[in-house]
């Protein structure tokens, strides 16, 4: 076996394991948010720790294995993807830690109810994650196109939550409340930008098996 295809199995490796710390993170933040269990929400921040750092350890290794070794054809494509992949990764769990914040405040209010819109978000986008996370392990081309397609369903979602929130807005004058739904919002977008980002995951993934990059087409 070469050395390339090595460091590209090494490559693989912590994608992985980047990948499996990610989704532990949407795995946690939708526990909090269903059983209100703010004893955990801390594990986000220790994940989110590790997680960035192996963020910079792949894209210098990415650079490295590119530099030294000159790659070319699938190679090369499975490197690329994963420079963008790693990103993709980093930013989802920027947007988990985002979306950790917003909640600590809002359910401190043992009064507190969320709309139900927002249980379905959640386990959307870890569906397509895990699913992600298959489809690279298993080069399933159309596991990958599932993801793409799923991201339609989250913006779908997002805005019955904003039509929800605006109803809530419009219809009181207690400060506190607007308060609440103005972090409501903030959470919403977060999810919907971590659908994006699983997207470009799933999108790259594809590039990874045809080599076809499919982020600007509409269909």
């Amino acid at each position: 076996m070469k050395k390339l295809d090595i460091e590209i199995r090494k490559l693989r490796k912590k994608i992985l394991i980047m990948s499996n710390d990610v989704n532990k993170m949407l795995e946690i933040i939708t526990q909090v948010f269903i059983k209100k269990n703010l004893s955990i929400l801390n594990k986000i921040f220790h994940l989110e720790y590790k997680v960035n750092s192996n963020e910079l350890v792949i894209y210098d290794k990415c650079l490295k294995l590119i530099a030294l070794n000159q790659p070319v054809g699938i190679d090369l494509r499975f490197i690329t993807s994963i420079i963008r992949i790693n990103g993709e990764l980093e930013r989802i769990a920027d947007e988990t830690v985002n979306i950790a914040r917003k909640i600590n405040n809002l359910l401190k209010d043992k009064q507190f109810k969320h709309p139900m819109y927002f249980m379905k978000m959640f386990k959307i986008i870890a569906n397509m994650l895990k699913d992600c996370i298959k489809s690279f392990n298993t080069n399933d081309y159309n596991l990958a196109i599932s993801v793409v397609k799923n991201d339609v369903k989250i913006n779908n979602l997002n805005k019955k939550i904003m039509e929800y929130v605006k109803h809530f807005i419009v219809n009181t004058n207690n400060i506190i409340i607007v308060q609440k739904s103005i972090d409501l919002i903030f959470i919403a977008k977060s999810i919907e930008k971590i659908g994006d980002h699983i997207t470009n995951i799933g999108e790259n993934i594809i590039f990874i098996i045809y080599g076809k990059d499919i982020s600007h087409l509409k269909n």
